[in-house]
């Protein structure tokens, strides 16, 4: 998780990341996997779209990938 991680992180977003791998981590069918795969790919064009920054849009990009 960490190379996911922007040093600069608020830790608002550092406690719904974290959440949202502890999700992923309890995932037991494909459907909650797709789901949470869907819920990260909002969060980065959320980011996007707030311009939080392209290291923010990565972060939840890569989460996505780990989905």
């Amino acid at each position: 998780m960490d190379d996911l991680v922007p040093i600069d992180a608020a830790p608002g977003e550092l406690a719904i990341f974290e959440k949202a791998m502890r999700a992923l981590e309890a995932a037991t069918t494909p459907g909650e996997v797709k789901h949470l795969r869907d819920v990260g790919e909002g969060l980065r064009q959320l980011a996007e779209r707030a311009h939080l920054g392209w290291e923010c849009q990565q972060w939840w990009a890569g989460y996505r990938l780990r989905c």
